[in-house]
């Protein structure tokens, strides 16, 4: 007979992943502790997922889509460009790395463990990526729109995230981060 999915078995599983990932880190959890804390045995988790990557992957891009909403209601509140423009850069570099007891680090640990054989997928950066462009463009004036033109400078974000993530995770806030920002913004806007 085959297994019956059960939506709060899984619902169950994400929860303790994600409470364990925040709280000791991708590359300590075990499958056999998020089990546990989910109440269940191991082997149930591979009924619905393939891997620790795969649950990870599942909570990273939802959290990730959520601390962008949160950062463009934030950013909507903002007349000023330049202003508004700083608080996308801030949100990026400084709330999200340490949002959830540094979250983000967990990706960055998972993708720095897995080999070539296993599937990486682009298509979520390439989501956070249109979404970010979006929020950025609505504070350049038309002449700079070619600035972000194929998300070449988003991706150059991202990756620059991925450095504030590590640095958030060893040191904390960037001492740099206002200087940083206020270069950026000069940048974009070209003022």
């Amino acid at each position: 007979m085959p297994q019956v999915k059960k939506q709060a078995v899984r619902d169950a599983i994400l929860q303790a992943a994600f409470e364990l990932f925040s709280t000791q880190g991708y590359v300590q959890t075990s499958q056999s502790q998020i089990a546990q804390a989910a109440g269940i045995a191991t082997s149930n988790i591979y009924s619905y997922f393939g891997s620790k990557l795969d649950i990870l992957y599942e909570l990273a891009l939802p959290w990730m889509l959520n601390q962008i909403d949160n950062l463009e209601r934030d950013a909507k509140k903002i007349a000023d460009s330049r202003r508004r423009l700083a608080r996308i850069l801030t949100g990026l570099w400084q709330d999200i790395p340490a949002a959830d007891n540094c979250f983000a680090y967990n990706i960055m640990q998972a993708l720095a463990t897995i080999g070539p054989e296993e599937l990486y997928s682009r298509e979520a950066l390439m989501v956070l990526e249109s979404r970010i462009t979006a929020i950025i463009r609505d504070c350049l004036p038309p002449k700079r729109y070619a600035l972000l033109e194929d998300h070449a400078f988003t991706h150059l974000a991202f990756m620059a995230l991925d450095g504030f993530i590590l640095n958030q995770r060893i040191r904390g806030k960037s001492r740099r981060m206002e200087q940083i920002i206020d270069v950026t913004c000069t940048m974009l806007l070209g003022r």
